[in-house]
């Protein structure tokens, strides 16, 4: 779990007052317009670039840029997760700054002031003025307010541009007493380039907030803090709309999360056509915490279950709590329904989720998702790829302990093996929802392996679908998963710490569902 859930992130070192995102660290901006004559200046200091994972069987490349906003004595950093559909390339993201400003404006120029050693004093920036939308993907600008236009403001970074600090100084002819700010990211795609927005998540400058000169930094980190970023956002650059995954596939079974909860995730299992011809089953279990961040007592985790039918984008499903059970022991407990939710993949490789709570919590929202290892049968056609290993996935348990079990990731792929455990609180039974418990179990996998040691971690510490509280996976014991066959296995489990401390022995397991295709012993 400590391993595999954690949060992409950046080397960040705030100023006094500071703003990262991607690649770069902005701090001490200023801005000010007097005497016909508007002048910026900003402090940057270039860090590595966010991470971008390239999928090129769906033909599709996941960026999770990072923003920290800091003050001394405050700190609060976004994680955003961007999808280029039809855009299979590795990506360097840095961060043009896209102004709008006054059409009468002009004269623009801005250099580098002081840069760390290898780059010279004076250094021009790229500057492209003059332009009233620009293209975001194959289908969608970027277009400025009527009366104005954008100045594209590039730092130029190449991959081998040297790390460290630097002072850009920039110079408008005109006056205005405020500008519009888009951070944004420069793809390019054949002969064109694009200019993706990150931060704020906007397609017309009328939806962002106005900077008012003068420029104090402190006044403007509340305006950054109440500002929406892409998280979840797919830019298509294929030229037409990208079809949705089909749900109705084995190939969408394995770990899912947000990276920006890092440490809470889902394990979803798809039973394909198991209903009828057509329609299929899924099955998700859901491992997060509850709304107040905690010890033990504090996780929570659900179930949720619907059909899948072919031709349909999304799957309604319905949102299930087991409580009133004891740790791998009698008695069998059932789930009670506590709400709805909707769920979709643009991809094989990311998806959402968006959940409404009926239980009096008032709980609801969207969350984007990125498959946590590597994908293996997944399909954007009708063609469906089997694999013996990932077809040892999906849900196990044991029938004289129904209402708890295990969701297995097989990801040779990945090389990596991942169990999810989801049961309660030895004596757990008159708690309610505080004696739920759930473990995670990864070790390494290699392809043919047919038996799997794990080390077992217990999770505390987060908060339900929120980045308020920090999760911590500690190693509490260790546990070796052995298959006996597609559909029987057994786990042998000790643990050494954690809420199960001293308990030890050996769970025969049963899949739940039919055999997945591909599945050979």
């Amino acid at each position: 779990m400590v391993r595999l859930f954690r949060r992409f992130a950046l080397i960040v070192t705030a100023a006094a007052a500071s703003l990262g995102l991607s690649g770069c660290l902005i701090s001490n901006i200023s801005a000010n317009s007097a005497g016909g004559v508007t002048t910026l200046q900003a402090t940057a200091t270039l860090q590595q670039a966010s991470p971008c994972t390239v999928d090129t069987a769906s033909q599709t490349t996941t960026c999770t840029p990072r923003m920290q906003i800091a003050l001394p004595g405050a700190s609060q950093v976004f994680n955003f997760l961007i999808r280029l559909a039809g855009y299979a390339a590795p990506v360097t993201l840095y961060d043009p700054l896209i102004v709008q400003v006054p059409a009468s404006m002009s004269n623009f120029s801005g250099s580098i002031a002081v840069g760390p050693p290898g780059v010279a004093p004076g250094t021009p920036l790229s500057i492209i003025s003059g332009v009233t939308s620009v293209p975001i993907d194959a289908s969608t600008n970027l277009v400025a307010e009527p009366g104005m236009q954008l100045v594209i403001i590039d730092f130029q970074a190449p991959a081998s541009a040297p790390l460290g600090t630097y002072t850009l100084n920039l110079q408008f002819s005109g006056t205005t007493n405020a500008i519009k700010v888009v951070f944004a990211t420069k793809l390019t795609s054949g002969a064109q380039t694009y200019y993706t927005p990150i931060f704020p998540c906007v397609t017309n400058f009328a939806n962002v907030t106005p900077i008012t000169f003068p420029v104090n930094y402190a006044a403007l980190v509340p305006i950054l803090l109440s500002t929406q970023g892409c998280n979840g956002t797919t830019y298509n650059f294929a030229g037409t709309a990208a079809p949705p995954v089909a749900l109705n596939q084995q190939g969408l079974t394995g770990s899912w999360y947000e990276p920006a909860t890092s440490g809470q995730g889902f394990e979803v299992e798809v039973f394909p056509n198991f209903v009828s011809p057509g329609v299929g089953l899924t099955q998700v279990s859901w491992f997060t915490f509850d709304t107040v961040a905690g010890g033990p007592d504090r996780q929570r985790w659900y179930t949720l279950s619907g059909n899948v039918h072919d031709g349909q984008p999304t799957a309604s499903l319905t949102i299930y709590r087991n409580t009133g059970g004891n740790f791998n022991g009698p008695p069998v407990t059932n789930g009670v329904a506590v709400g709805t939710a909707t769920l979709g993949f643009d991809s094989c490789t990311g998806g959402q989720l968006n959940y409404t709570f009926t239980d009096g919590s008032g709980r609801s929202g969207t969350i984007p998702l990125t498959r946590l290892t590597a994908n293996a049968t997944c399909s954007t056609t009708s063609a469906r790829p089997t694999n013996p290993d990932t077809a040892l996935s999906g849900n196990w348990y044991d029938a004289a302990t129904s209402g708890q079990g295990f969701t297995v990731d097989v990801s040779p792929g990945s090389a990596t093996f991942f169990v999810a455990w989801y049961t309660y609180a030895p004596g757990g039974a008159a708690a309610g929802a505080a004696g739920q418990r759930w473990y995670t179990g990864s070790g390494t996998f290699a392809s043919g392996m047919r038996s799997a040691g794990m080390t077992l971690y217990e999770t505390t510490g987060g908060t339900f679908d929120s980045t308020a509280g920090t999760s911590n996976s500690v190693p509490i014991g260790t546990g070796t998963m052995t298959f006996h066959s597609c559909s029987s296995a057994t786990l042998a489990f000790t643990f050494t710490g954690g809420s199960s401390s001293g308990a030890n022995g050996s769970i025969a397991l049963t899949r739940i569902g039919p055999v997945p295709a591909g599945c050979v012993f």
